[in-house]
């Protein structure tokens, strides 16, 4: 059952400075959080539980009580728990309902979850159908990711508790955060006090009562998981049948709120379907949007796992009603013919005033990567700006191999003068992946060293290889605008 959440404007700022000090006092922050999330790490909630009781006994202190009371929903002895924070601060936050107190034990209807030195406040999952969600550890690329962006006028689209427009705000941004919900909103707001940071709020169903082209940068977590049960739809998690099928709407909203030279930043999973693939969608969903597509599909969970963490998320005890539900999630991709989950990246980018780049719609399989650094997806980005110019300019700029790039060649016999294989290789934690390459792409690498522009290769290469000056300079463009595009290439440093 949801807590009300009423009692949350009875804590100002000045009682959020002195919680906010409390908790940093504690030490119950991101690296602490990290510590516990790392007993039994891969295991069901349920299945941790005795481990992470026994842990917190052992180590009790105000950091564990902490987590005990707003991580983990465990609850805490009374006088624990004001010890942990304070007389005057339990006071307050028993009389807003944030916590309660009853025989000798103190618990809490909320989470409140630290993350990269702020703290959000967030309901249970299986509280109820509209239930809040704070962040997660997907939540915590996202902050991240942040640090590639300009994010003057930033909107956190669908924000739950806010935490990105929260973080956005403490970079200075102008941070509005929207959702379908009060609820929503009322945490939001909270969590800003809590943080210290000014954010305005707006109910919105995704970005439909929000000003067209007025955001810098818009950040979206949209709901994706699958939907089995008609009418059994929560607004924290599902996003259809397939699950996927809102977060279509959010990114042709999110294209629309885009202000000139603005960029869209989205995160989600798509159940993989043979006869209706995720790049013609997009496209479909973008329109005729003045905007440029970058979409990264990176292998996600198998839809076992997928199943058995959706259904754990509704019945954290497990047991028979975890059961049917797990069954229920793996029969439905079953029927739809899902074949896999790929989770998506996807960059937005509306050009500036008066930009002379193409509006490219690239999406890439990325098989083997890891997610990127935020240096980077802001490589990345760059790289494809740089691969949308028209042939003229693109024809002067100077590229090179990524940083770290090594070529190999590879034998079968060591008496045979010609390699079998020729490889690029990249460092482990590169977000490209190696490849194999055929001798004129091994050549159009040693050419494109950054030592001469892309147009001086272009002779170079029709030389090397005896082909026509036309056909010469199409295979060099074509192969830049490929290598930028996969993260193998990016713009040479000034000669």
């Amino acid at each position: 059952m949801l807590a009300a959440v009423a009692g949350l404007t009875q804590l100002d700022e000045t009682t959020c400075a002195g919680f906010r000090a409390r908790l940093a006092a504690a030490g119950y922050d991101g690296g602490y959080l990290a510590t516990l999330e790392n007993i039994a790490g891969n295991m069901l909630q349920a299945a941790r539980d005795p481990l992470l009781r026994s842990h917190l006994a052992r180590h009790a202190g105000p950091a564990a009580t902490l987590a005990a009371l707003f991580c983990y929903s465990y609850g805490a002895p009374a006088a624990d728990a004001r010890e942990a924070l304070g007389a005057t601060l339990a006071d307050a936050l028993e009389a807003a309902g944030v916590i309660h107190t009853s025989g000798g034990a103190t618990i809490s209807p909320f989470l409140l979850i630290p993350l990269d030195g702020q703290w959000f406040l967030s309901d249970r999952l299986d509280a109820g159908a509209d239930a809040v969600m704070g962040p997660g550890m997907t939540t915590l690329l996202m902050h991240r990711w942040l640090a590639a962006f300009p994010c003057e006028r930033t909107l956190d689209l669908g924000c739950g508790a806010a935490s990105l427009a929260i973080a956005a705000a403490a970079r200075g941004a102008r941070a509005t955060a929207t959702d379908v919900t009060d609820r929503a909103l009322a945490m939001a707001a909270f969590n800003a006090r809590l943080n210290a940071v000014a954010i305005t709020t707006a109910i919105s169903d995704v970005g439909a009562a929000l000003p067209r082209g007025a955001f810098d940068l818009v950040l979206a977590q949209p709901p994706y998981v699958a939907c089995p049960e008609p009418g059994g739809a929560s607004t924290y998690l599902h996003g259809g049948r397939y699950g996927d099928e809102l977060a279509m709407r959010f990114v042709t909203d999110s294209a629309a709120l885009l202000a000139p030279g603005g960029t869209a930043l989205l995160f989600f999973d798509s159940a993989v379907r043979a006869n209706d693939p995720l790049p013609p969608r997009l496209r479909a969903a973008l329109g005729s949007a003045p905007v440029a597509m970058l979409a990264l599909m990176l292998p996600g969970a198998s839809l076992d796992a997928h199943a058995v963490m959706t259904a754990s998320s509704h019945h954290p005890a497990l047991g028979d009603d975890f059961a049917r539900s797990a069954a229920a999630y793996r029969e439905h991709f079953e029927s739809l013919g899902v074949t896999a989950i790929s989770r998506v990246i996807l960059v937005l980018r509306r050009p500036g005033e008066g930009s002379a780049n193409a509006l490219y719609r690239v999406a890439l399989q990325m098989p083997g990567a890891a997610h990127p650094n935020p240096d980077q997806l802001a490589a990345l980005v760059g790289a494809l700006d740089l691969a949308a110019l028209p042939d003229d300019l693109l024809l002067l700029e100077r590229v090179r191999a990524v940083p770290g790039a090594h070529f190999v060649g590879e034998w079968d016999d060591p008496g045979e003068n010609a390699p079998a294989r020729l490889k690029m290789t990249l460092p482990e934690g590169s977000f490209a992946t190696s490849r194999e390459l055929g001798d004129r792409g091994w050549l159009m690498f040693g050419l494109l060293d950054g030592a001469r522009t892309v147009g001086e290769t272009v002779p170079l290469y029709a030389a090397e290889c005896g082909t026509p000056p036309d056909q010469a300079l199409a295979e060099v463009l074509g192969f830049v605008r490929e290598g930028l595009a996969r993260g193998l290439l990016c713009e040479a440093a000034p000669v």
